[in-house]
């Protein structure tokens, strides 16, 4: 990701702005500061007070990466964090994996996964097991129609 263009907005601006995106504060805060997406994961791992602290601000960073990005703001219609997901308990209801999912305009579900490793380490099979084998089942969407995951990533 490219440095960001620092920008200036007041604490009701950009609380307001976060609630029309929504998307969390925090992420518009760092991006006003011209962080780029290094820094602003230095300054996760740095403040977060345990692995799943960080897991879980590393996902809202990752939903509001695809909420504003243009590249996928543009795809997605929603992103929703997994406890959001509508449909979840269709799909076993507690941790599977899944971290996001995101609705294409064209209403195909994209179920994520985020995980914030360390650059140096890479990803077994193990550690995606779960993540693929629920992602393959179905689910009723809002219209109750019974779906499945266009893509997984």
């Amino acid at each position: 990701m490219e440095q960001m263009t620092p920008f200036t907005i007041n604490e009701h601006d950009m609380g307001q702005l976060a609630q029309k995106l929504n998307i969390p504060s925090y992420y518009l805060r760092c991006l006003a500061q011209g962080d780029t997406f290094n820094r602003i994961l230095q300054k996760y791992r740095k403040s977060s007070f345990s692995k799943e602290d960080l897991g879980r601000r590393f996902e809202r960073l990752m939903q509001g990466y695809l909420q504003t990005d243009p590249k996928y703001k543009s795809l997605f219609t929603k992103v929703w964090l997994w406890n959001d997901f509508i449909a979840k308990q269709d799909l076993g209801g507690h941790d599977t994996g899944i971290d996001l999912v995101a609705q294409t305009f064209n209403g195909e579900f994209w179920a994520v996964q985020c995980k914030c490793f360390q650059e140096d380490s890479y990803i077994d099979k193990p550690a995606v097991d779960t993540f693929l084998s629920t992602s393959s089942r179905k689910f009723s969407d809002e219209d109750f129609q019974t779906v499945g995951f266009a893509h997984t990533t």
